[in-house]
Parts: structure tokens; sequence; C-alpha cells
């Protein structure tokens, strides 16, 4: 296997992780609490949220996360957070949680 198809399957998986989902090209998929976990939520929203489902419920109740918008999502993680977009946001999540995952010896 090349160094290239490595790489292309570590930037899959990592999307897949990002977006919760098991395809790349599937819906929105409410994501993993590993990635927005209570740490990185506090940072990013002045400690107002510590849960990822209070985070969607405080900007949209009673609806389901796969159901928003995608631009009325962007402007709550705008308006909510320290990041301009859901994309930032995600990056940022998987960053922390892929630094928190590594180990050197």
């Amino acid at each position: 296997m090349s160094f290239t198809a490595t790489q292309d399957n570590l930037t899959h998986s990592i999307d897949q992780l990002a977006d919760g989902t098991e395809h790349p090209h599937s819906a929105r998929r409410s994501p993993s609490n590993n990635l927005f976990n209570a740490q990185f939520l506090k940072t990013h929203t002045c400690n107002k949220f510590s849960d990822f489902g209070h985070f969607v419920a405080a900007g949209f109740p009673d609806t389901d996360f796969e159901s928003i918008p995608d631009a009325k999502w962007n402007r709550w993680i705008k308006q909510s957070t320290n990041f301009a977009t859901w994309n930032d946001m995600k990056s940022a999540a998987l960053k922390a949680y892929m630094a928190g995952r590594l180990t050197f010896q």
C-alpha cells in the first residue's frame, strides 16, 4: 500500500469520526461525544456548555440534530462558540482529540 493510499484511508477515517458518520456522503449525524467532550465545549463556549446535547438543544429546542439546516447551524456555531463555522469547530475538536490520543515514547 502506498503512502498516499494510507493517508487517504486515514483522512477518510478522521472525517468519519469528525462527522459521526459511517459513509462520507451520508447526512450529517450527531458527532461523537469523544470529539465534543465537556472540556472542549467548556473551553470554546465560555463555560456555557459541557454537553453536546445541551449545546444543540439550547439553540434548537425540540429539533433533531440531523434536521437543522446547515446555514442555521453555522449561525449558531458562530454565535455560541469561538468558531466561525461548523467545519472550523469539527477541525479543532478533531485536533484536540487526536492530540489527546497520541502518545510519544
